[in-house]
């Protein structure tokens, strides 16, 4: 009776051993769906981004403004930034703007150190602050991000919600940004956008000086709140393109990945993914032999002291 007994504790725990072989094999592989934050941040990344809607104008350091009028543009105006430098963190951008309106050719060229990390942003070694061109990846709604200017004039933008977008014909994960303020007065819509995966800009907006006349000072109206605008807040990046009020560009091109980082595929390496559930396996069978193996034996010693 302890014979059968034993017999059957042992096909239940077999069976156990079983069914945890089957899951394990069932299991998915292990995989890793989360880049390293700036990991795509080497020598040659690029982003171009264009604009059609007509800005405000230009501004120059003299003072000089070339106003524009109408409502489109009939070439798109083009903003891009290549990374042509990279040592240790700090990485050099090639910052290029150029717009073109009737009789109006402008076209200016920046090179700009950013610490990729921080984010801070030096251009003839004077410091402007945070860079548009990318943010912390993995925003959620809630968080604060500081997007322009040195303390005490940042502008900080407040993340209202991730979303999809379509980009190069593909849905593309991003978070908004809300950037509002009175004073120094500032209001960017529609929002910028930033790859949730990358942290990479996919709308930028830039504002350069708007100078007020004291005597008709700007006034915004809202349901529950009237502000008074005393002056304008511009962003470092554009004042020194010479942009005259706020320029929105969109992502047109670019050789920066704009979802998760993908897993290598080679056959080696996708054998090594299944390896904890292998070493699942290969432990539940040697078990399960062993233990099979041992009762046998066990039985078959009672059996022979029984019949001598």
């Amino acid at each position: 009776m302890k014979g059968k007994s034993t017999l059957i504790s042992t096909r239940n725990f077999l069976t156990s051993l079983l069914f945890l072989l089957i899951i394990s094999i069932l299991l998915p592989p292990v995989r890793s769906q989360v880049a390293v934050p700036y990991d795509w941040i080497e020598i040659g990344a690029y982003a171009t981004y264009t604009m059609t809607l007509l800005p405000e104008g230009l501004i120059f350091p003299n003072g000089t403004i070339v106003e524009f009028w109408g409502d489109r543009l009939s070439t798109p105006a083009v903003l891009e930034w290549t990374i042509i430098g990279k040592v240790n963190t700090s990485v050099r951008l090639n910052v290029t703007f150029f717009i073109s309106y009737r009789n109006v050719v402008f076209r200016k060229t920046l090179m700009v150190n950013v610490d990729m990390y921080m984010r801070d942003s030096i251009i003839d070694g004077e410091p402007i602050g945070k860079t548009c061109f990318w943010a912390k990846p993995y925003a959620e709604p809630g968080e604060k991000i500081v997007m322009y200017g040195m303390p005490p004039d940042e502008i900080v933008g407040n993340v209202t919600r991730t979303g999809t977008v379509t980009c190069f014909g593909k849905p593309v994960k991003v978070y908004f940004l809300n950037v509002f303020q009175v004073d120094p007065a500032i209001w960017l819509s529609p929002y910028p956008r930033f790859v949730w995966y990358t942290g990479m800009a996919e709308e930028i907006a830039l504002v350069g000086p708007m100078p007020i006349d004291p005597k008709a000072a700007p006034i915004w109206v809202f349901p529950n709140a009237t502000y008074i605008i005393k002056r304008f807040a511009s962003t470092p990046l554009g004042e020194r393109l010479c942009l005259y009020g706020e320029y929105d560009f969109l992502l047109n091109s670019t050789n920066v990945r704009l979802g998760p980082k993908p897993e290598e595929d080679t056959s080696g390496m996708s054998l090594w993914r299944y390896y904890p559930y292998v070493f699942i396996a290969a432990l539940v069978v040697s078990t399960g032999v062993f233990i099979l193996v041992y009762r046998k034996r066990h039985e078959k010693g009672k059996v022979n002291k029984t019949s001598q």
